[in-house]
């Protein structure tokens, strides 16, 4: 307004004569900086002006660090305190977002540049350890126990039960083994897995946020004469309210990503376990023999954790609101199933049993399409570009699943019916449906 500090009434309240001294040593209004630092994005307020709460931000949205308009350093008077860490905890999120894109990209890289197939080959005709004896049926429980332990956590199956095998069941000599000729695999996986549990800066500030807030209300709650029925989930609730801004959201794309990634290798580790399986049934004498009861139950475990992983990650995509994400899990989701149900008709056929995954399975997996798709249009609308990325994110990919269980049921019928999942030409199509597939079709 052109005014000097001699033209303000410096005892009046109004915000523009209430003047601030920043850090650099320019001095402003409180309107004027309020202003500058967007505050009304950040609390609400009266028509008349007055504060009255916090104000969540949009999901997603990311604020910029306030700067002084004269020498643009930053603006960190305590009024503004909200404004600047909201500021800095976005910078750093931006900085993790870019670290597990590159990160992925490169590991991406990496697994298309392994010869997958010729791993698989080196360590399905390796030396085969002596018989095993019968497994007993406590040790059958604890494998039962493993496979079931490994599915606990929120992240995608963790590396050590891809990389010891004896834990379950394998002995020492075979697990080295397998360490040894698919040791660039493991590592990879490994590397995958990490990035999947990077966490934001984002994700740790709020949590800490949600915590305190909740023992602080959970304390006042259980000091009242009366507490309320369910003061946990009251407290919780109020946490939720008072910490002023939703959980954070952008870094769970990548993450879902990295999840998607590690159940492409485990699709390509479980097929070399079956193929190792395929030649420990070829000595065995029995199917009672150690050696097959453990290799069968891994090649499971395997196949198990990626259908786990995949509803994961359609869970998370659900959960934020993800709307293209949610409709390539569902894709993902249906693929896991058929590659499961294909690694227990083939264990089965190998045993010489006859195992029948495919009335409720593939009806499964048909399903998830028509639910994805309306809850999708309903969210983003009947568009060109929406009707667009149901073809190519969903209907194309689900045809391709549907067709190859059409392939996989006339298998069913047909007595030399003992591939391993997935083969070359399965993989090569799948490649062409999922572009961000860890395979290229120049590596297949």
């Amino acid at each position: 307004m052109n005014n000097t500090i001699a033209d303000l009434d410096l005892d009046s309240n109004e915000l523009d004569s209430i003047l601030i001294r920043l850090a650099c040593g320019h001095v402003f209004t409180v309107e004027t900086l309020d202003g500058i630092c967007e505050l009304q994005r950040f609390y609400s307020s009266t028509p008349d002006g007055r504060w009255t709460g916090l104000s969540p931000l949009p999901a997603g949205s990311a604020a910029i660090p306030p700067t002084c308009p004269t020498c643009r350093r930053s603006i960190t008077a305590r009024r503004y305190g909200r404004v600047y860490k909201r500021a800095n905890l976005d910078m750093l999120e931006r900085t993790v977002a870019t670290k597990m894109s590159r990160e992925l990209n490169g590991l991406g890289s990496r697994a298309a540049e392994l010869l997958v197939w010729s791993l698989r080959d080196e360590y399905s005709e390796a030396a085969v350890p002596g018989a095993g004896g019968p497994c007993s049926a406590e040790e059958r429980q604890e494998l039962e126990d493993i496979r079931r332990n490994g599915f606990k956590n929120q992240l995608p199956l963790n590396h050590d039960c891809l990389w010891s095998l004896e834990m379950h069941g394998v002995t020492k000599e075979e697990s080295r083994g397998w360490n040894r000729l698919l040791k660039p695999l493991l590592q990879l996986y490994k590397a995958v897995t990490g990035v999947a549990a990077t966490r934001s800066a984002h994700v740790t500030a709020y949590e800490a946020a949600i915590s305190m807030l909740y023992d602080r209300e959970i304390t006042a709650l259980n000091a009242r004469s009366q507490p309320p029925l369910s003061p946990e989930d009251t407290a919780l609730r109020l946490a939720k309210r008072l910490v002023g801004t939703g959980p954070p959201l952008a870094d769970k794309r990548f993450r879902v990503k990295a999840i998607w990634l590690s159940v492409e290798l485990r699709y390509v580790l479980g097929s070399i376990a079956l193929s190792r399986f395929r030649r420990i049934r070829s000595i065995a004498s029995s199917n009672e023999d150690q050696r097959v009861v453990v290799w069968s139950a891994f090649v499971e475990f395997i196949f198990e954790s990626c259908i786990n992983d995949t509803y994961l990650a359609r869970k998370i995509t659900a959960d934020c609101g993800a709307t293209v994400q949610s409709l390539e899990s569902v894709a993902k989701c249906c693929r896991a199933i058929l590659e499961h149900a294909k690694a227990k008709c083939s264990v089965a056929r190998l045993m010489g049993h006859f195992l029948d995954e495919r009335n409720h399975r593939r009806s499964q997996a048909e399903s998830f399409a028509n639910d994805e798709e309306c809850p999708f249009l309903a969210r983003r609308g009947s568009q060109t570009l929406e009707l667009d990325l149901i073809e190519n994110k969903l209907t194309k990919p689900i045809n391709l699943v549907l067709e190859q269980w059409d392939e996989f049921i006339a298998g069913l019928s047909s007595t030399t019916f003992t591939g391993p999942p997935p083969s070359m030409t399965e993989l090569s199509e799948i490649v062409k449906a999922f572009p961000d597939s860890a395979y290229s079709t120049k590596v297949l």
